[in-house]
Formats: C-alpha cells, sequence, structure tokens
C-alpha cells in the first residue's frame, strides 16, 4: 500500500512517537468531524436532493394531468377521448406513486430529524388539496361521460381551479423549501469544515513546536487536501460550482473531497436547469407575445366577416318579408297562374344571398377553429409553464368577457346562420315546386316531397302551437300534376291549421290501397257543422270574417282532385276535429 493511502493513524506511528499522544487526539477529533462532515453532505444528495427531485416529479405530473384534463373538455373524437382518458388514469397513478417515494424518503428524514413542522405543515395542506382535486377529477369523469361538456368545463374552472392553485403553490413550497434546506445543509457543513480546519491548525502549530522536523510531513498530508476543500467551499458559497478537486489518496481525507466533488456537481446540475428554464419561460414568453398579436388579427378579421353576413342576414330577411306579403296576397287572390311565375321570380332571387351565406360559413369556421386552437395553445403554455402569475392580467381579462360562453356563444350563432340558411334553401326548394302550378303535362311525382314542401311553406302558422304527426306509407312515384297536387295540400292544411285556435295537433297518414294513393289529413279543431260540410267544395263558400277569404281554395281543390280522376271526403263533428281523405289513382 502507498505511503499516502495509510490511514492517518499509521501515519502518525511512522513519523513520530513523542508528538503520538497530540497526533491522535487530532486525528481522532478529525475522523469524527469529517464524518460529521460526510453525513452532512449524505444528507444532501441523499434527502433533501431526493426529496426535492420527487416533489419536482411531482409537480411536472399535476401540470400534466391538469394539461390533459382541459384537453379532454375540448376533445370530440372518442378515439381521442379514451386515449386521453388512459393517460390522465395513468398520471393519477404516477402522482400517487410519487407521493408514495416522498413518504419513505419523509420517514427517513423523520429518523433523522430532518423533517421541519413547516414542511409537515405544507405538505399536509398539499395532501388535503390532493384528495379533494381527485375527488373534482372524478366529478369531471363522470359529467364527461354523461356528455355534459359544459359543466365539466365550470367545474374544471372554478372549484378544481382553486384547489390545484392551491395543490400547485403546496409543491411549489415544498421544492423551494428542500432546495433552501440543502443549501444550508451545505453551509453548515461548511461552518463544521472550518471549525475542523481550525482546531486542525491549532494541534499542527503546537506539533510544529514540539516537532519541526516531523510537522512538514504531517501539515503536508492533511492540509493539501483541507486546503482544496477550503477552496471549493468558498467556490460553492460564491455559486462557482465549476471546481477543480485533485484526489490523490484514498484515506478519510480523499474519501471526504470526493464526497464534496460529488456534492458540487449535484448542485452545479441543480443551477444548471433553473437556468435552463429560466431561459424556456423567456423564449415562451415571445411566442405567446407573437400568438397574441396573431389572435387580435385573426379577431378583427373574424369580426370583419361576421358584419358581412349580419348584413347579407339583414338583406335575406327583407327579401323574406316582401316574399311572405307577396305569398300572403296570391293565397288571397287565388290567382294560380300569376302564383307560379312570382313564386319563380321570388326563388331565383332570394336564391343568390341565401348561396352567399351557406358559401361564408364554411371559411367562418375554419377561421374560429384556428382561433380557438391558438387560444388552447396559449393556455397549454401556461398550464405547462405555471405563467398564471406573469399572464394574470390576460386571465382576469377572459374572466371578465367571460370567455368559454363567448366561443360557445360564437358557435351558436354560427349553427345559427347555418340552420337559417339550410331553411331558407328548403324554402326556395319549395317555391320552386310551387312555380310548377301552370304545368299543362304530367310528371311522375312523390306525393311525401308534394307534403313536406307544403309543410316547410306553413312552417311559421304552425310552430311551437301544432304537432305534426306522419305516418307515411309506401306510395310509389306516379303520373300527376306535383304543382296542383301542391296547392291542394296548401288549402287543406291552411284550414286545418286555422281551425286550430289554441295547441293541438294535425295527423298526416298516407297508404296505398289496391290501386290507389289515400291521403288522409285529421286535424283537431274546432270541426264543421253538417249544414256547412255540404256547402264547403262550392265557390265562393267561406265560414272565415271579410277580407279572411274568397272561398275559392276548397272549391279549387275539388277541381283538381276531380282532374286525377280522384276523389275527396270530408268527416268533421262540431268540437271534435276534421279529417279530409283524399284519394288519387296510381295506375299509369
Amino acid at each position: 500500500m502507498r505511503l499516502k493511502n495509510l490511514p492517518l493513524k499509521k501515519k502518525q506511528h511512522l513519523s513520530f512517537g513523542i508528538v503520538l499522544l497530540l497526533m491522535t487526539i487530532a486525528s481522532i477529533f478529525s475522523i469524527y468531524r469529517m464524518s460529521v462532515i460526510k453525513d452532512a453532505l449524505d444528507d444532501v444528495t441523499s434527502n433533501w436532493m431526493k426529496r426535492a427531485n420527487t416533489i419536482s416529479t411531482l409537480n411536472l405530473n399535476c401540470a400534466e394531468l391538469r394539461i390533459k384534463q382541459l384537453q379532454h373538455v375540448y376533445t370530440f373524437d372518442e378515439t381521442d377521448i379514451k386515449t386521453l382518458e388512459y393517460e390522465i388514469i395513468n398520471l393519477i397513478d404516477q402522482i400517487n406513486n410519487n407521493i408514495d417515494e416522498y413518504e419513505k424518503l419523509k420517514k427517513k428524514s423523520i429518523k433523522k430529524e430532518l423533517y421541519t413542522k413547516s414542511e409537515k405543515k405544507i405538505y399536509s395542506d398539499f395532501n388535503d388539496a390532493w384528495e379533494s382535486y381527485q375527488d373534482y377529477s372524478l366529478d369531471f369523469f363522470l359529467l364527461s361521460r354523461n356528455n355534459q361538456k359544459q359543466e365539466a368545463v365550470q367545474l374544471l374552472n372554478n372549484e378544481a381551479q382553486k384547489t390545484y392553485n392551491e395543490l400547485s403553490n403546496s409543491l411549489l413550497a415544498l421544492v423551494g423549501l428542500n432546495n433552501s434546506n440543502s443549501i444550508d445543509a451545505a453551509k453548515e457543513a461548511e461552518k463544521v469544515f472550518k471549525r475542523t480546519r481550525s482546531f486542525t491548525i491549532t494541534i499542527s502549530i503546537i506539533t510544529i513546536i514540539i516537532s519541526i522536523l516531523f510537522a512538514g510531513f504531517i501539515t503536508e498530508r492533511i492540509m493539501n487536501p483541507i486546503t482544496q476543500l477550503e477552496i471549493a467551499a468558498g467556490a460553492v458559497g460564491r455559486g462557482d460550482f465549476d471546481i477543480q478537486i485533485e484526489i490523490d489518496s484514498k484515506d478519510e481525507l480523499g474519501r471526504l473531497l470526493k464526497s464534496f466533488k460529488k456534492m458540487a456537481l449535484s448542485l452545479k446540475e441543480v443551477n444548471n436547469r433553473n437556468e435552463q428554464q429560466a431561459f424556456q419561460l423567456i423564449a415562451k414568453q415571445n411566442e405567446l407575445q407573437f400568438k397574441n398579436n396573431q389572435l387580435k388579427e385573426k379577431t378583427e378579421s373574424l369580426e370583419s366577416q361576421k358584419k358581412e353576413i349580419e348584413a347579407k342576414n339583414l338583406e335575406l330577411e327583407n327579401t323574406m318579408h316582401q316574399l311572405k306579403e307577396a305569398q300572403n296576397q296570391l293565397i288571397q287572390s287565388e290567382k294560380m297562374a300569376s302564383l307560379g311565375q312570382l313564386t319563380a321570380g321570388i326563388a331565383h332571387e332570394i336564391n343568390n344571398p341565401v348561396n352567399f351565406v351557406l358559401s361564408s360559413i364554411n371559411p367562418l369556421k375554419i377561421d374560429l377553429e384556428e382561433i380557438i386552437a391558438l387560444l388552447e395553445k396559449y393556455q397549454t403554455v401556461i398550464q405547462n409553464k405555471n405563467l398564471f402569475s406573469t399572464f394574470e392580467e390576460v386571465e382576469e381579462f377572459k374572466i371578465e368577457i367571460d370567455y368559454d360562453y363567448l366561443i360557445s356563444e360564437i358557435h351558436s350563432l354560427l349553427k345559427g346562420i347555418e340552420e337559417g340558411g339550410r331553411r331558407t334553401s328548403e324554402i326556395v326548394k319549395g317555391l320552386r315546386n310551387f312555380s310548377r302550378l301552370d304545368e299543362e303535362e304530367k310528371k311522375l311525382a312523390n306525393i311525401h316531397d308534394g307534403i313536406e314542401s307544403t309543410l316547410l311553406m306553413l312552417r311559421n302558422q304552425y310552430k311551437n302551437r301544432i304537432e305534426i304527426i306522419k305516418e307515411y306509407g309506401n306510395i310509389p312515384e306516379f303520373p300527376c300534376y306535383p304543382g296542383k297536387l301542391n296547392q291542394v295540400f296548401m288549402n287543406v292544411l291552411s284550414n286545418a291549421i286555422q281551425a286550430i285556435p289554441d295547441k293541438g295537433e294535425i295527423k298526416i297518414t298516407t297508404f296505398l290501397q289496391e290501386e290507389t294513393a289515400v291521403i288522409k289529413i285529421i286535424d283537431s279543431g274546432t270541426g264543421i257543422s253538417e249544414q256547412d260540410k255540404q256547402k264547403i267544395f262550392e265557390p265562393f263558400f267561406t265560414t272565415k270574417d271579410v277580407g279572411k277569404g274568397t272561398g275559392l281554395g276548397l272549391s279549387i281543390s275539388y277541381g283538381i282532385i276531380k282532374d286525377h280522376n280522384g276523389d275527396v271526403e270530408v268527416n268533421s263533428v262540431p268540437d271534435n276535429g276534421t279529417e279530409f281523405i283524399i284519394k288519387l289513382p296510381i295506375n299509369k
């Protein structure tokens, strides 16, 4: 064994015997204090820092859990939802595993009396917050699986948000406390080292006085590593972790230098990681500023498109108003030839603004989805990097404008515009059907299409008041005058609607009876007296007030049915509704 690797005790025996007692005392004291320093350094690396790393991992998993839950709310694809649910459950398991690992380290810390009351209090607050957050997570799952998206969002943004903030603050406090305790433990080790050095130097001076010849060797072997340790400790205290320590022996001082070097490297890694996170935060702030500018431009573009659509909708409403006035005039005058020409013209005029509205909806949806995706990325970055305090003003503005309600309202408005365009398009289709009133030749047609077109034209007269019950049978297309049959359905259904003063129902049943198509229209209205029932197909007979009917509708309808070689029956009891039975032969 080389001399420098011998224990200090043997070096003293070989050096001199006169100073044996003094050197023995010095060695025993030094060894004891070195063990104290080594234990302190081991506490930093194996306890304080492990707890800090465990808590940091726990904090990252909690933040990831929050992000996955927010993504789950805004995800509508079933596969993505199931994937997110699996990831959320896995994250909860990882968090509980982190807590179990921290509990093990905590027990070791308690045995070594390294677990402070303040850490105990902060961890207790975190544990309570975590238990509450798990309950909210369970409620969130239940709401999401019941398709209660809005309630799930409110839960995450209200109670769960507050609990998560408490949980996150507790974790940050635990990380800070453990880092602070690690530094305090390192400083305490430095103090112990300095006291040990002072005592050793004192003994060395006494030894030099007694025997200067032997002191040089002992001093060199003891003071060289101690001096390195002093320089390294001072550098670490100033925040300089790039220290160079030469370990040329395997004795107690060599092991001490090795432990100190290991601690310095660990502190350097922690410091570098903190600096890297700081640079990442700065980069993310710049990115968020850029994204905010993009969001502002997209919002302005969206507002411009919204104003254009509103202007077109106003134009559409004016056109619809004019259409209704023209339609009322046509019904009152019963002028069949001019009805077809006018409705065809109206259908052509209204089709242009309808097409514009329908063609504008998809680009508007795409722009809106891009803005929402941008907002979600912005929210994800804030969640991942815990930038709530940095963007507190932005978050307050989101709350002030009720951001979640605003997004849902935009979607609702888009759906309303799209539905309005679709219904208007259907009205145009119905008007085109009615524009064929003066057809001279029969055509193959489906009577169900005519009934549906008529119901669409009359929708404003019965919606929210009368329930339409349809029981359609399997009736094939057959030769007929579809425009004229539409006029029959219009007259019969109009009378049925007007016969129901308040709420009621109209039942439409169709079926094939041998070679005859049968259409039954039954209303729950006021009914027709026996005397009036004998006259309802006579020209100019009406039971309506003066100015509200010409008395030609059913008379014309009767003639149209007869032109089809068909028949019509009326069954009615006063105050018990009316039944019209229309029979049309379908033989070709």
